[in-house]
């Protein structure tokens, strides 16, 4: 990785951070409305943790389409415009958890490093090891390596 690269990078991962870290509960919303009634919608009964997980990435798989976009949306207005990105999904899975009995999870940024080698910035949510990435199927890939960088444990129980 070149000097240039790693720069941006390590802007990208701190000014991520700083927005995140300053603004947590507008991102993560358990208790909105519109949040609420997908969180109804998408339980399934599961009984585990990684089952109600797994109910929340395809519900959010199956209602949203994956759009790139420098700004980040509230849970509400994701779910609200069907679109959104690697942040947004991220932001909707860990406020439809907390409804659906899932209290205690991880929101990540790190890399994604897929077979070939070539990297992207990223964020997901893990409940127990399970990555929850809604930007795919519940069957994505197991070959793409997901590599944190910023881990922030969420523990609403």
């Amino acid at each position: 990785m070149g000097l240039i690269t790693a720069m941006k990078e390590a802007r990208f991962w701190e000014g991520w951070k700083n927005r995140f870290e300053g603004s947590k509960d507008r991102y993560i919303t358990p208790n909105n409305p519109t949040v609420v009634r997908a969180s109804e919608e998408a339980d399934k009964g599961g009984t585990t943790p990684k089952e109600t997980g797994q109910n929340v990435w395809q519900y959010i798989y199956d209602n949203t389409e994956y759009k790139l976009s420098k700004e980040w949306k509230e849970p509400a207005q994701t779910l609200r415009d069907g679109v959104g990105d690697c942040e947004d999904v991220t932001f909707l899975a860990a406020s439809m958890l907390p409804n659906m009995g899932v209290g205690d999870f991880k929101v990540v940024i790190g890399e994604l490093i897929f077979p070939s080698g070539a990297k992207e910035l990223h964020t997901w949510v893990e409940v127990g090891d399970m990555v929850i990435d809604a930007t795919g199927s519940p069957g994505t890939s197991p070959q793409i390596e997901y590599k944190p960088v910023q881990i922030y444990r969420i523990n609403t129980q």
